[in-house]
C-alpha cells in the first residue's frame, strides 16, 4: 500500500488516519509485535520489484549492444566467410577484393565487394568494378546476398550453393 500517494490524493487527515489504522490492523492481525518486520519486508519486496522492472530493460539493451556487430566486425565476418568458402577463388584472391560499406542502419550493414586492380592484382587500375553486394544483419550476424535479377536479398547459403554450380 502506497500511503504517500493515497494521502496526497485524498489530502484529508481523517482519511489518512483511517488508512493508517487499517494498515496497522493488517500488521497486527498477522502476528502481534511483528508490525515493523512486516512493514520492512513489504518495503523490501516492493523495492526489489521496482529494481527488477527498471533494470530489466537496461540489461536487455546491454546484451543487445554486446551482440550487435560494429561495421568493422560485420566486414570481418563477411570477408572471413568469403575467404573460408573460397567463393571467388576460381578467378581472384581475397586480397584483390575490397569490402566497401554502402549503407548502415541499426539492424544491418550493406557492403559492396569491388575488384582491386593494380598492386599485384590484375585489371585496369583506373577501374574498380562491383562483384557482389551483401547485407550483414547486426543482431543475428546473418549474411544475405543481393540477387540482382530478383532485386532481393537472399540467404548466404543459397548464394554459396549457386556459386558452386
Amino acid at each position: 500500500m502506497h500511503l504517500h500517494r493515497i494521502a496526497a490524493k485524498h489530502n484529508s487527515a481523517e482519511t489518512v488516519s483511517k488508512i493508517m489504522q487499517t494498515f496497522q490492523n493488517d500488521c497486527v492481525s498477522i502476528q502481534p509485535g511483528k508490525e515493523v518486520i512486516i512493514l520492512a519486508l513489504r518495503r523490501i519486496a516492493t523495492l526489489a520489484a521496482i529494481v527488477f522492472v527498471l533494470l530489466r530493460p537496461v540489461a536487455s539493451t546491454a546484451d543487445d549492444a554486446k551482440s550487435s556487430l560494429s561495421v568493422s566486425e560485420a566486414r570481418d565476418l563477411l570477408a572471413q566467410n568469403i575467404h573460408d568458402d573460397a567463393v571467388y577463388a576460381s578467378w581472384t584472391k581475397i586480397r584483390c577484393l575490397s569490402f566497401d560499406v554502402e549503407d548502415v542502419t541499426d539492424s544491418f550493414i550493406d557492403f559492396g565487394i569491388h575488384e582491386i586492380h593494380g598492386g599485384g592484382c590484375p585489371g585496369d587500375p583506373l577501374t574498380s568494378p562491383i562483384v557482389d553486394r551483401f547485407r550483414v544483419m547486426r543482431a543475428s550476424h546473418a549474411i544475405l546476398w543481393f540477387d540482382l535479377p530478383d532485386d532481393e536479398y537472399i540467404d548466404y547459403k543459397i548464394f554459396k550453393a549457386r556459386r558452386k554450380k
